[in-house]
């Protein structure tokens, strides 16, 4: 898919300036997301693999990868998305 081939390099191109985990989410409420979501490779603190296993128990869908880039769905609705990645923040102590 095209636009999963943007959003990798999209990720790829940021993960260079910014040091946190990277995620961009395209759908809409009806259909679902999906998403791509990098890291650094050198922030090895941080496990892209369970991230996405628990996106998925969070979030339903599918998804995984390696350790420095996921992908996958999210049949969740956004506010859910989001509520998910602020407890994340403070799990991971984002800037």
């Amino acid at each position: 898919n095209a636009d999963e081939g943007q959003s990798r390099g999209i990720i790829n191109e940021c993960v260079k300036e910014y040091d946190g985990i990277i995620c961009i989410f395209r759908g809409n409420e009806t259909e679902g997301y999906r998403y791509v979501c990098g890291r650094a490779s050198e922030k090895e603190e941080v496990s892209l693999r369970t991230l996405a296993k628990e996106m998925k128990e969070a979030l339903g869908g599918s998804g995984g990868g390696s350790e420095v880039m996921i992908q996958g769905s999210a049949p969740a609705k956004k506010e859910r998305i989001t509520a998910f990645f602020e407890k994340k923040d403070e799990q991971y102590g984002a800037e």
